[in-house]
Formats: C-alpha cells, sequence, structure tokens
C-alpha cells in the first residue's frame, strides 16, 4: 500500500516537471541555495533581438516624440470606454516604441502609426455603439 502511493507521488511529480521551464528551476535552485551564480543566464530570441537594435536616442527631439506618442496612447486606451487597450495592447505599443526609438524618422513613423490606429479604433467603436443604439431603438 506504501510503494503503490510512493510511486504515484513521484510519477505525479516527475509528470508536472516536464512543464517547469529549466530557466524557472535553476533560478529557484540558485535562490534556496543563495547562489545566484549556479544560474546560468539563457537569452531568448526576442532577447537577442532587442540586444541588437541601436541605443535609444537622448536628444530633446526624440524625447518630445517618445511623449507625444505615450500621449497619443493614452488616447487610444480610453477610447470604448477603456477598451483601446484591448485594440492596441500594451505589448504591441511598447514594441513598436521600442523598434523605432533609435532614430527620429522612426518615431516620426510611430507617431503616424499611432495616429491611424486611434482614429481607426475611435471610428471602430463609434460604428459598435452606433450598432448598439440602432438595436435598441428597434
Amino acid at each position: 500500500m506504501f510503494a503503490e502511493t510512493k510511486a504515484v507521488s513521484k510519477a505525479s511529480r516527475n509528470a508536472q516537471a516536464a512543464f517547469i521551464p529549466e530557466e524557472v528551476e535553476q533560478a529557484v535552485l540558485a535562490m534556496a541555495s543563495q547562489n545566484p551564480q549556479l544560474v546560468e543566464r539563457i537569452q531568448t530570441e526576442a532577447e537577442a533581438k532587442v540586444a541588437e537594435l541601436p541605443p535609444p536616442l537622448a536628444t530633446p527631439e526624440a524625447q518630445e516624440l517618445e511623449a507625444q506618442c505615450a500621449a497619443i496612447y493614452a488616447e487610444i486606451r480610453e477610447l470604448g470606454g477603456g477598451k483601446g487597450k484591448v485594440a492596441l495592447t500594451p505589448a504591441r505599443y511598447q514594441g513598436a516604441m521600442m523598434q523605432s526609438r533609435h532614430s527620429i524618422e522612426a518615431l516620426k513613423a510611430a507617431r503616424a502609426w499611432l495616429e491611424q490606429r486611434r482614429e481607426e479604433i475611435a471610428a471602430h467603436y463609434e460604428e459598435r455603439e452606433a450598432e448598439i443604439e440602432e438595436a435598441r431603438g428597434e
């Protein structure tokens, strides 16, 4: 009876271990032993792409363009009663900004893209609102 319980417990543990990423497992082991040198850092594809990008610009013009982009995105997030953040997710916005921070032209293109998306998303939610109002009226 004890052997069966132990065997089921070990089998369950081994099955669950397949779902724990090696990176997480190593980090937990390093934290438990209080030795961070035990963790081997594996760079993901996304991290490698980011590392290849040129450094972001720190000029006043670049900072102003980034602030404008952030303001436009804040407007987008509030469209549709806060549903705009679903139409243009924070991750998509951050990815676009990360790829454009290295040049003024890219930042201007990002701003133009955000302005276009703001118009498209606003039109979408206005259309949806009109459909709802029409459905209520019938």
